[in-house]
């Protein structure tokens, strides 16, 4: 008995915690069926089985409500964060840094056989401990059931301008990502150059190599640059030629976009291998109810190649 009522104690004090950050609604969720279950514990104080069942239920609320609201877990597919995030990363989501949504009826799905209310466009959105920054990476829902990461590059009311394939925010270049991937052509003196040059670069990131000319193409961050090429030069977006821009297809490319202001509640997504990185250049402007959450760590890392150790809780950045 003495244990049980310091874990009920250890609990009530946990409940009070988001009291400290602001979250009031979070403790009120959390105090409800907290105090459901300490009246339980008083009715059915001689049927043991009973408070068991009772607690069981405590503990499936909390993880309901944990993953609703609190945190949640993704892994990615695709590589267009490559740079930061690889594809086979599952990641930890914060729910809580920019606030759940709160649901509404028709995000149940069935709920939908016995609710045919109309869906909101404009939700709610509970309140979180920070705001939405430039540079944050997080993850959206692109489309109902498809969920992506990419890195918010423009905020709302942000004047956004591509040239020559580097960005400009307000007209100051972008000095983010810090690691992002793009298409750089490295000439070296000799062939042994190019040799140790495509040695430490994954395959996969080589578009091409020039013996005659000692030359490698490659998509890569810039702290993958080989230290011995004699000449460097980034080149523009080419890997996806033949798309078009979301905005003004028949003037704008994806290299030379803008100026363009984000609306009010939207956000300017792009990933950081943006040679590779299908985004806002493509998609248009992310709504910001269609935000999920703010990614915190990398839990751990499973690809073609199968488990990558150094990536087990990796921050992101």
């Amino acid at each position: 008995m003495k244990s049980l009522f310091i874990a009920y104690a250890l609990l009530l004090a946990g409940l009070l915690i988001p009291v400290c950050v602001g979250l009031y609604w979070l403790s009120g969720m959390l105090a409800i069926p907290f105090t459901i279950i300490l009246g339980c514990e008083y009715i059915f104080r001689r049927k043991p089985a009973m408070r068991f069942i009772c607690r069981l239920v405590l503990v499936l609320v909390y993880v309901l409500i944990c993953k609703l609201f609190v945190f949640d877990i993704f892994q990615v597919n695709s590589g267009s964060m490559e740079g930061t995030i690889l594809k086979g990363d599952v990641l930890l989501v914060n729910k809580l840094a920019y606030g759940p949504i709160s649901l509404q009826p028709e995000d149940i799905s069935w709920v939908k056989l016995f609710h045919k209310g109309q869906h909101k466009d404009v939700v709610d959105r509970k309140r979180g401990y920070e705001k939405i920054r430039r540079n944050d990476v997080f993850i959206y829902e692109l489309f109902p059931g498809y969920f992506v990461v990419k890195r918010c590059v423009g905020l709302p009311l942000d004047t956004v301008r591509i040239n020559n394939d580097s960005v400009y925010i307000n007209n100051q270049l972008s000095g983010f990502p810090r690691d992002g991937y793009q298409q750089y052509r490295e000439r070296f003196r000799d062939r042994s150059g190019v040799k140790k040059a495509v040695s430490i670069i994954p395959e996969s990131a080589i578009d091409s190599v020039n013996i005659d000319s000692n030359v490698v193409i490659a998509n890569i961050a810039r702290s993958q640059l080989s230290g011995d090429a004699i000449e460097v030069e980034r080149l523009p977006n080419k890997l996806l030629q033949g798309k078009t821009p979301y905005f003004q297809p028949g003037v704008w490319t994806i290299n030379n976009m803008g100026p363009l202001i984000v609306p009010h509640g939207h956000y300017f997504m792009m990933g950081d291998n943006r040679p590779y990185s299908e985004d806002s250049r493509y998609l248009g402007f992310i709504p910001e109810q269609h935000i999920v959450g703010k990614t915190v760590i990398v839990l751990y890392s499973y690809g073609d190649n199968g488990f990558i150790w150094n990536r087990l809780f990796k921050k992101v950045l």
